[in-house]
């Protein structure tokens, strides 16, 4: 999947708004990063994006007259083909065949559910599973959604600790919303958000690599780069309105709910997809 920085965003909405970027404060990014985080979740879930789908074969656990699959807290999936780690938002189809190698495929019937399981003392967690009606399958095949990533961090501290789950955003430099152009160090990179996966005082992308190493302590938020003119037409709509300029304020959503509709259309028109899925999101 093609992605924009984060920097990229901040940037043009800052100019679409008229402000000046070398003056931007702590409270104006976070309005800008609330408006984004807002408005990429609405344009997630605005239709199937096909960047936004992945099909995973999961393994059918067969007890008695029971079959289900069980979906994973951790992510982690071993199949036939390997382990995997996966990220479930959206369930939008369970078939036997691959979809993504046959023209016919026949869906499976499927329901949700989920029961607490005991861990110890007064401490249980929640197993989530589908279950299926097929009898003799060994493994499945999900077709499904990424959730949307939150777009939620503070700038980057120096020396702070870090645990895994928090956001931050990091430009490269300490207390800067904009990077460096230029240099041997970070020359071409741009600022964006990055999550902690292990402890860490350190910088994120401190490999400075576009490829994940095993010592990493950062992965970074993704961004699809389709939604890069629906994001600033939609954050200068919502500035326009926390200003109180409603009527200019709605007319910029609907600028951008129509770049929306013309992503679908490329994906119809010039590329020929037609996505005929169910939208099914249970938790």
């Amino acid at each position: 999947m093609r992605t924009v920085d984060f920097e990229t965003v901040l940037s043009q909405t800052i100019q679409a708004i008229g402000m000046d970027k070398t003056f931007i404060t702590e409270e104006t990014f976070n309005q800008i990063r609330d408006f984004a985080d807002r408005r990429l979740k609405y344009g997630w879930e605005y239709d199937a994006f096909p960047d936004l789908i992945r099909i995973t074969k999961f393994p059918v656990v067969n007890d008695g007259t029971l079959h289900y699959v069980v979906i994973p807290d951790d992510g982690v999936v071993s199949n036939s083909e390997g382990t995997f780690k996966v990220d479930i938002g959206t369930i939008m189809q369970v078939t036997v065949q691959d979809p993504r190698s046959t023209g016919s495929i026949k869906e499976l019937a499927f329901s949700f559910d989920e029961y607490e399981e005991f861990v110890s003392g007064d401490v249980y967690k929640t197993v989530r599973r589908l279950i299926l009606t097929v009898p003799d399958a060994t493994e499945v095949y999900i077709t499904y959604k990424k959730p949307c990533p939150d777009l939620i961090g503070d700038i980057y501290t120096t020396g702070s600790n870090y645990v895994p789950g928090q956001v931050v955003y990091w430009a490269y430099r300490a207390n800067n919303y904009f990077s460096k152009t230029s240099g041997s160090a970070y020359g071409g990179k741009l600022g964006n958000f990055w999550k902690c996966i292990k402890a860490t005082t350190s910088e994120p992308n401190s490999n400075n690599s576009n490829s994940p190493e095993a010592s990493d302590s950062w992965v970074k938020v993704a961004i699809p780069a389709f939604f890069l003119h629906y994001l600033v037409k939609g954050i200068h709509s919502d500035w326009l309105m926390s200003e109180q300029m409603i009527q200019e304020g709605l007319a910029f959503d609907q600028q951008a709910i129509k770049l929306l509709d013309f992503e679908i259309q490329k994906l119809t028109v010039q590329q020929g997809q037609q996505p005929r899925f169910k939208f099914i999101n249970p938790y």
